[in-house]
């Protein structure tokens, strides 16, 4: 199903992206710790991966695909 224009602007733009890194993941993942294998599945623009690959690196110290 295709999005409406409204969902489609919210979720790509800043503000949404800093929502989903700053309070969002913080919350939903308050006792995960992600590893080296972690699997994000989901379509979208790509807020939330950003954000967890930035939450799994500080987590291991170095960025690793």
């Amino acid at each position: 199903m295709a999005m409406n224009l409204l969902h489609q602007r919210r979720c790509s733009s800043v503000g949404w992206a800093d929502m989903v890194r700053d309070e969002l993941l913080p919350w939903a993942l308050a006792d995960v710790e992600l590893g080296d294998q972690t699997l994000e599945i989901g379509p979208g623009y790509g807020a939330t991966l950003g954000a967890l690959i930035e939450r799994a690196d500080a987590g291991h110290g170095s960025r690793s695909r």
